[in-house]
């Protein structure tokens, strides 16, 4: 049996780890976009380990609306190009359909089922394939050019947390075992450090939409002030997003940049305040280790630089989210001064 995984963060590599390791694969190509921190390190490591019979390298290259057309109606040429082998394959994991290379893969490669996989919020609420995620043009090419592909269909979603997902994309929900193996550990590398002990973490995120890049520096601007007027900046750290090189808040990064889950793992406990606007990561060390560090989320106060429907879903997330993590330690201010008080005494 043979499966075929695609992969374009370093989250998505650690989770494609997990299940290779909880269904004891032993034939498996793997895909890998190279467009996030790290990404040739993660890469040469996993082959050092011997996981995968066949490593697809795809480089992140801007490209014209021409060319992405063109290797999209002539995804087989394209995939060709690109040195991969057409094995029929039991199943085909990816945790998305949005880039080019992806696409082509569910469009064209043979295999007997779809399966999604855990990519953040994104794939808990919503549908990580509709027209949230999916532009119209490409959904038109994939209908004209491969018109007997369904479009689109998920056998099963692999998550961390089936009963905090309400996604549509698929029906069937399946839980995701997280555990730390010999290859988990050596191609993420721990780097033993105690930089968070004790800190406030700001876990840090991109803006989703460029026309509200003002908004959320203007946002950014508050945020860094509150900091400085309550004398905390020696006290924080920001942990950038893998897509990330810099922040407008804080001046102390994370320049370590161990996988996070290895840090929830090793540092993060009940000691620490982790801040974000509503970032995956916040989450994680409930979610996956049962640890209850102060949150406190910021989306009510970066309403004007998130969509309406974004800033809806990361509502309803977390309210379910405290509904079933009822030991979980919440906070949302709903205005800078009232997130000022949050900070007392901290």
């Amino acid at each position: 049996m043979r499966n075929l995984f695609y992969c374009d963060t370093s989250y998505q590599l650690m989770t494609i780890i997990n299940i290779m390791s909880e269904f004891k694969y032993q034939e498996a190509d793997l895909v890998i976009y190279h467009n996030f921190y790290g990404s040739f390190d993660l890469i040469r490591r996993v082959r050092e380990r011997g996981l995968f019979s066949n490593i697809y390298e795809v480089a992140a290259e801007r490209q014209s609306v021409i060319v992405e057309v063109k290797d999209m109606v002539f995804a087989r040429s394209h995939l060709k190009k690109l040195g991969v082998k057409f094995h029929h394959y039991d199943c085909f994991y990816a945790a998305s359909l949005d880039t080019v290379i992806a696409l082509n893969l569910y469009s064209v490669i043979n295999y007997s089922k779809f399966i999604l996989i855990d990519d953040g919020i994104g794939s808990y609420y919503s549908n990580i394939l509709g027209n949230d995620y999916m532009s119209f043009k490409r959904r038109m090419i994939l209908k004209l050019s491969h018109p007997r592909k369904k479009i689109f269909f998920a056998e099963s979603l692999y998550v961390y947390s089936p009963e905090l997902c309400e996604s549509t994309a698929s029906e069937k929900k399946k839980k995701i075992s997280f555990q730390f193996s010999e290859d988990m550990e050596y191609v993420f590398h721990y780097k033993s450090n105690h930089i968070y002990s004790g800190k406030i973490i700001i876990l840090e995120q991109p803006c989703s939409f460029r026309e509200l890049d003002d908004k959320r520096y203007e946002l950014d601007r508050k945020f860094n002030h509150v900091l400085e007027t309550k004398k905390l900046l020696g006290r924080v750290i920001v942990r950038l997003h893998p897509r990330m090189n810099k922040s407008n808040i804080g001046n102390c990064y994370d320049i370590i940049r161990n996988q996070w889950e290895l840090e929830c793992k090793n540092q993060i406990d009940d000691n620490n305040i982790l801040i974000a606007i509503h970032s995956t990561s916040i989450f994680q060390p409930t979610i996956m280790f049962g640890k209850c560090p102060k949150m406190i989320l910021l989306f009510k106060l970066y309403r004007d630089a998130l969509s309406e429907d974004e800033y809806r879903r990361i509502d309803y997330f977390i309210k379910k989210f405290v509904s079933i993590y009822q030991n979980a330690n919440v906070l949302i201010p709903k205005s800078f001064d009232e997130f000022e008080k949050m900070l007392n005494g901290i």
